[in-house]
């Protein structure tokens, strides 16, 4: 493969042509920028200010070039509409396209001088996580941006957070950079390779947490470890017995695998995990963000999608190609994953429905969940291409609602072993036991060492969403309506009234999305197209959005 600009096809010295351009426009000026984090309730209340350097500029100027140049790259970006070449010019200080100066001189001289060093180090990093590029190409340069940017403090991100004022930690709204992150280079060009984006470069510092042994041979945790413990617990207000629980037991097994050794692991150490909970509370959300902070990957996977050999539906060993996948084919990292088996529940066969199925997957799920090593076939049905992967080091988290058990507990007090009563609130007790009786293997049902629960959220809990989370609804609302130029004016009344409809709607944390989304509905077209610089949200506009929601029209 060549790096030489004259070896070039013409599609990609165009593009590189006018990635220069823009460089040669802005390499000399100063741009220097601030980023505020937003807290609606003390306004910006951290600001920092940076200036791009000049390989910040080099990369910001590939970046917009694809949004410049015609063929298939244009249509890839023209596929997202979270960022407009008029933002990106107005960043680096250009009024219009017009003023963009053209290179004075041959432009391979000037690649050759500014960017052949750079393309270079941008394919061996894209090497280095992906695979092997045989020809570069606009798409590569663009996934090499992405992976290059990955983890650096100052990159064109900063763009993204000076532009939309949202956390740093929060990128979930800009799908072009997820987009990238799921596209690997295959056959000349880059492909979509179908991956579940659990490196997720927008959420977390993209690594796993330091965790080595000293010279004396003791376990050293580093301290960013707990600094992304309390991001997580930021955004799950009102989950914080289960985060921390969650977070510890994760973090304690990749000790145990990753620094002790599976093979020095005492059988049990290695915790196995059941989490049980209403629906909306968070116990999916909570595992798969803890997972991105740590930088492991990680497969969800529905229990009612799968069946034992010989069935038809999934193979339980189909998971670990998936995890393997997602770990981009690096087997090693891909041992040291996470696998959630959502829907647990539905495997319980206290009715005669599909019952031989059902014991034979939690059968099949025995041996899976007690460790050992799989002949697992990544290639296809008709060349195999088969690995050995080994499960003991695995994490894995079953997941369960477990609705009509919790439904019994609170409302039948002879059923189950604990029903008290304590400052107005009902507890329960969810036993092993319970699960056997519902239809689980008790073989089975041992394998899980770790028993977490999430809780409903009362109203105080929501308001605490709404007002502290990181993710909070509102934040997303106002993030929105600051990026069309405007501000959102929000009554206080307003904060009870959306808990209150909220906690109507009965779905969890979920109910508050619901709402802010109806509420996103009535605002479009005033946020589009409307001339005022302020959208004021009052007491009136969320009763009669909420009403709208429920209700219906018939002829009469």
């Amino acid at each position: 493969m060549s790096y030489e600009y004259n070896d070039f096809s013409d599609e990609m010295r165009e593009y590189l042509n006018k990635a220069m351009d823009i460089y040669n426009t802005v390499r000399d000026g100063k741009i220097v920028r601030r980023f505020d984090i937003l807290n609606l309730e003390k306004g910006f209340s951290i600001k920092k200010e940076y200036e791009l350097s000049k390989l910040d500029k080099r990369m910001l100027s590939l970046f917009m070039a694809s949004y410049l140049v015609e063929g298939s790259i244009s249509d890839f970006v023209n596929n997202y509409d979270d960022i407009k070449i008029e933002h990106l010019l107005d960043f680096v200080g250009i009024s219009d396209i017009k003023d963009i100066s053209c290179v004075d001189g041959d432009y391979g001289e000037f690649y050759d001088k500014n960017f052949k060093i750079d393309i270079i180090s941008f394919i061996e990093r894209l090497e280095e996580c992906c695979r092997k590029v045989n020809e570069i190409t606009p798409y590569v340069i663009l996934s090499s941006i992405e992976a290059v940017c990955s983890g650096e403090e100052v990159n064109i991100f900063n763009y993204l957070l000076c532009k939309y004022n949202i956390d740093a930690y929060d990128f979930s709204d800009l799908s072009i950079f997820k987009a990238l992150d799921s596209y690997l280079v295959s056959s000349n060009s880059v492909v979509d390779y179908n991956i579940d984006n659990y490196f997720d470069k927008e959420e977390g510092n993209g690594s796993v947490p330091v965790v080595r042994t000293s010279l004396e041979k003791e376990v050293v945790v580093d301290d960013i470890v707990w600094d992304l413990l309390d991001e997580v617990l930021g955004k799950f207000v009102g989950q914080e017995e289960y985060v921390k629980d969650l977070f510890y037991n994760i973090l304690n097994n990749h000790v145990l695998t990753s620094v002790i050794g599976s093979s020095g692991v005492v059988d049990g150490e290695r915790s196995i995990i059941f989490v049980d909970g209403p629906s909306g509370t968070g116990k999916t959300a909570v595992a798969k963000d803890i997972a991105m902070k740590f930088g492991l990957p990680l497969v969800i996977t529905s229990m009612t999608d799968y069946s034992a050999s010989g069935y038809v539906g999934g193979d339980i060993e189909d998971i670990l190609v998936r995890l393997f996948e997602n770990a981009k084919r690096d087997l090693e990292m891909a041992e040291s994953g996470i696998i959630i088996l959502d829907e647990f529940d539905k495997l319980s066969y206290s009715d005669s429905d599909g019952l031989e199925m059902k014991k034979a997957v939690q059968q099949q799920l025995l041996n899976f969940l007690g460790g050992g090593k799989y002949l697992v076939n990544i290639g296809s049905k008709i060349v195999k291409d088969e690995i050995e992967f080994d499960t003991s080091k695995l994490t894995f988290i079953a997941l369960g609602a477990l609705t009509d058990l919790r439904n019994k507990k609170t409302n039948n007090k002879v059923i189950g072993f604990g029903n008290n009563v304590s400052n107005g609130v009902k507890t329960y007790d969810i036993t092993p036991q319970d699960l056997i009786k519902l239809g689980f293997e008790k073989e089975l049902i041992g394998r899980f060492n770790t028993y977490l629960h999430t809780v409903d959220y009362s109203k105080d809990d929501l308001m605490r969403i709404l007002r502290e989370s990181m993710i909070s609804p509102l934040v997303g609302f106002n993030n929105w309506v600051m990026s069309f130029g405007k501000r959102v004016d929000i009554s206080d009344d307003v904060y009870n009234v959306i808990v209150d409809k909220a906690y109507e709607l009965d779905t969890g944390a979920r109910s508050l999305q619901t709402i802010m989304n109806n509420i996103r509905t009535k605002y479009i077209k005033e946020v589009l197209r409307g001339k005022d610089k302020i959208v004021s949200l009052g007491v009136d506009d969320v009763i009669n959005v909420s009403n709208k929601m429920v209700k219906r029209k018939v002829r009469g």
